[in-house]
């Protein structure tokens, strides 16, 4: 590793291409996993809590529907991936994960805030206020309904 004279490290493009290829190395790794749990007729899920869960049975889930749990690490590597893609400024690339989210867990306020953020640093506010108005609709918690009326206010003004 090349350090500067300041003590900061000079990033060099061999580094460059080894941290693109470790990030296409995990999406690779998380598709993976995605194939996995979607296989078949089934419905890929994932809840936070049993709160969720119920809110999903009423208002989500259709007649016959089979369900597979997805692990929590799946959920969360396409959290990670998102936030890690949309700092590199790779927001279309970061979008793809969010709404993965969104799909897996759609009573999950999180996926929902997550989306909006990210939706927010692209100046897309349309998209911000349908994210948000979604969220409102699984929303059980007075503070995550804070932040949701906030970013609505943000995406307004």
């Amino acid at each position: 590793m090349a350090m500067g004279s300041t003590g900061t490290v000079n990033v060099t493009p061999d580094m460059i291409k080894s941290a693109l290829s470790a990030i296409e190395e995990y999406e690779n790794n998380i598709k993976h996993f995605d194939d996995m749990f979607a296989s078949g007729d089934v419905v890929p899920r994932y809840f936070n809590s049993y709160a969720e869960r119920v809110v999903y049975n009423r208002m989500f889930a259709t007649q016959n529907e089979q369900m597979r749990l997805i692990p929590d690490g799946l959920f969360y590597a396409h959290m990670e991936i998102a936030d890690l893609l949309g700092q590199l400024g790779r927001s279309k690339e970061a979008l793809k994960h969010l709404n993965t989210m969104v799909s897996y867990a759609p009573t999950y306020v999180i996926s929902h805030l997550k989306l909006a953020s990210q939706l927010s640093r692209q100046e897309d506010w349309p998209s911000v206020e349908a994210v948000c108005l979604n969220a409102l609709q699984v929303c059980f918690d007075r503070e995550d309904a804070a932040f949701i009326y906030y970013r609505l206010a943000y995406a307004e003004w």
